[in-house]
């Protein structure tokens, strides 16, 4: 996955011979695609550090999706230590208080990101849909269309 200090993800919601390519250092997520056997950008956003903490972990989940507590234990550990265990803890709270204003609580700091992020993913080919009952999904944008359980954020 990483080569040089720089990240690759090939998603099959692009097109054939597009990819992602992260550089972590400024945060930047980059588009690119052969064109004559040259590479190319197609489009290339910043992203802050907590924006990534959400991203990242679709873009490494793909083409599955995150469970709600999976997204909640990446925003609230940044660094990304102690994950697996932070994921746990939090799937059994959010059983415990699904379907309240304290589930709803906890979940809004993580759509408020999403809604921020929209306008970068969608330059980039990009969406993030929401798997009712599930958690989250990276789409592309063509995929918007006919993808059944999901809804756009």
């Amino acid at each position: 996955m990483f080569e040089q200090g720089i990240a690759y993800f090939s998603l099959h919601t692009l097109p054939p011979g597009h990819l992602l390519a992260w550089q972590p250092a400024w945060s930047i997520l980059i588009h690119l695609y052969a064109d004559a056997g040259k590479p190319r950008i197609q489009g290339a956003q910043q992203f802050t550090d907590s924006e990534m903490c959400l991203l990242l972990p679709l873009l490494q989940a793909h083409p599955g999706h995150c469970s709600y507590a999976s997204m909640l234990a990446h925003y609230h550990s940044p660094d990304g230590t102690s994950i697996e265990q932070l994921v746990a803890q939090i799937d059994a709270w959010l059983k415990e208080a699904q379907g309240t204003q304290a589930w709803e609580q906890q979940m809004q700091p993580v759509r408020d990101l999403f809604v921020q992020m929209h306008s970068k993913l969608q330059a980039l080919g990009l969406d993030i849909g929401a798997v009712l009952g599930t958690g989250y999904v990276l789409l592309g944008r063509e995929q918007e269309q006919g993808r059944g359980a999901s809804q756009s954020l």
